[in-house]
């Protein structure tokens, strides 16, 4: 594979009480085997403050090799075998977000084999922004946010903006009407995460008036095979 181009977050919503069900799921079924269809799967996350919700993140050479990969996978026996299971933890899965590299990160760092049950320490943030204009947004989030969140001890991960190509896989809807610029960003534990809080919200403050609504944001910790972790 390619440095990917092409990246889609996910963040779904699942039936009461069936997260974990999800991430066993996946993790044991469908993250190899999408990888062996031709994509990357980037990153799982739980949502800490949301048990309904699960955040996951994979990865494309380029929009040809999307439609190419996820035809491969959605009609593949594994998918149809055990699609009904896996759709009847969730209640939506429609929350995507098509996406470019906005500094070249490809997220890659290491994996738990199957049947790994241990959670990762660390915890990540993700946050959606609205620019108003993408070039003057990535500027000021140069300005205002990289150096509180150095002060923080937070290490950005990495950032990206929409990819305005056309959906190439009708058949899962993505939010393609908006413009975004999403960062995530890890700390290394908990703790870590709520000491920089009045740092992080300084920050968020400073970047809303380059946003044309408010931003999104997401705390996370990865699921035990999480690739970033």
């Amino acid at each position: 594979m390619l440095t990917p181009a092409v990246f889609e977050l996910r963040d779904y919503t699942c039936r009461p009480g069936r997260r974990d069900d999800l991430v066993e799921m996946f993790e044991r079924l469908f993250l190899d085997s999408q990888e062996a269809a031709g994509l990357r799967v980037a990153a799982t996350f739980r949502d800490l403050d949301n048990e309904d919700r699960w955040v996951w993140i994979r990865c494309f050479d380029n929009m040809a090799s999307r439609k190419a990969a996820l035809s491969a996978f959605y009609n593949s026996a594994l998918w149809l075998k055990y699609r009904s299971a896996c759709n009847a933890t969730i209640t939506d899965s429609d929350n995507v977000l098509l996406l470019r590299p906005r500094d070249g990160s490809i997220l890659r760092e290491g994996r738990a084999p199957v049947g790994a049950t241990a959670i990762p320490r660390g915890v990540f943030t993700l946050d959606v922004y609205f620019p108003r204009d993408e070039v003057m947004f990535a500027a000021a989030f140069r300005e205002h946010a990289l150096p509180t969140l150095g002060a923080a001890d937070a290490m950005p991960m990495a950032t990206f903006v929409t990819e305005h190509a056309e959906n190439n896989y009708k058949r899962l809807p993505i939010r393609n009407s908006e413009t975004v610029f999403v960062a995530i960003t890890r700390f290394a534990s908990q703790a870590a995460h709520a000491r920089a809080q009045q740092a992080l919200a300084t920050s968020r403050r400073a970047l809303a008036s380059f946003c044309t609504q408010a931003s999104e944001h997401r705390r996370l910790q990865p699921t035990p095979r999480s690739s970033l972790r």
